[in-house]
């Protein structure tokens, strides 16, 4: 008598990588760091404990991709912003008032920036970049500050200026010509 052995079920799952991204920035905001482990993703997804190894080396390399993708739900933001922007010219005080303010750009190339200069933080001099009472030097110097809205104290201006184009987008993560002078969000 011959026994019937049923074949072993797979589960393919699809988007794998994909899934276990989610699925790390799920417990990253549930749990924390600490706790992640790629063994216990595929567990979370119902795959073989092995399978996420196809895809990440590395927790470390796992973090890495889930910057990647925070960077692009960033751009994704960003560009559906600036298809909403107008001018900068054409906000309103009333909206500058009620509104957070994501300010990109030197004083020159930013109205609202230019507008209240003397209240950001953060300046921009040829090559010098200067946050308070730190000085930097150099053709690609980048930063972001925050800090209350000299319209509304209760809401923020965060300012991202730097020494060229390619600094104020921090290198190239962000496209340039997607990033608008201004943002505002309630």
């Amino acid at each position: 008598m011959s026994k019937t052995v049923a074949p072993t079920r797979t589960y393919h799952h699809g988007d794998l990588r994909q899934a276990l991204i989610e699925a790390a920035c799920e417990h990253l905001r549930t749990s924390g760091a600490d706790t992640l482990s790629l063994r216990a993703l595929a567990r979370t997804i119902g795959v073989s404990q092995t399978a996420p190894y196809r895809h990440f080396e590395s927790k470390s390399a796992l973090f890495a991709a889930i910057a990647y993708y925070g960077f692009e739900l960033l751009r994704v933001e960003l560009q559906a912003a600036c298809d909403k922007c107008g001018d900068d010219t054409e906000v309103t005080d009333e909206e500058l008032h009620a509104s957070n303010l994501i300010l990109a750009g030197s004083t020159t190339s930013n109205a609202i920036a230019g507008r209240i200069q003397n209240e950001l933080p953060l300046r921009i001099d040829h090559q010098n970049l200067r946050l308070h009472e730190w000085e930097f030097s150099g053709s690609d110097i980048g930063a972001a500050a925050a800090c209350p809205s000299p319209f509304n104290k209760d809401r923020l201006v965060i300012h991202v200026s730097g020494t060229s184009p390619k600094a104020i987008t921090g290198a190239s993560h962000l496209n340039f010509q997607i990033l608008p002078d201004y943002l505002v969000w309630e």
